[in-house]
């Protein structure tokens, strides 16, 4: 919002500031729900608490996806592809990158149990020669 007067700009709300506004609501808004036990005793919540960081990590790269697909198959011109473009959004933004990471340790984990093994065997052999 934009006030002119005597030839100066005045910005009420400019979008740095309306960013700033945004977090900290969301912040306080977060911080009000924490104080109910219902919602921080909920499963849903440890999950999204535990992998955040990665939900972090990824989130931008999949709304830009969603984003490249919605525009390719003109999704946002009806109602209904508004709706599912949000829906996938929103869930594929949050549950999909627990799902990618989720594959990447058990792929890890068994990377390192190959390593290790082999090792193991090498450091067994090197004792019966």
């Amino acid at each position: 919002m934009t006030l002119s007067f005597l030839n100066f700009k005045f910005s009420f709300l400019d979008p740095f500031i309306a960013a700033v506004i945004g977090s900290l609501a969301i912040f306080l808004f977060a911080r009000g729900l924490s104080q109910y036990r219902y919602v921080t005793n909920n499963q849903l919540f440890k999950v999204m608490l535990r992998y955040n960081f990665y939900i972090y990590l990824l989130h931008d790269p999949l709304n830009f996806f969603w984003i490249n697909i919605a525009d390719k198959y003109r999704q946002m011109t009806y109602s209904y592809g508004v709706i599912l473009f949000y829906l996938s959004r929103t869930v594929g933004g949050c549950f999909i990158p627990i799902a990618i990471y989720k594959c990447y340790t058990v792929i890890k984990e068994k990377a390192k149990d190959l390593v290790f093994q082999e090792k193991n065997e090498e450091y067994k052999d090197s004792f019966n020669k």
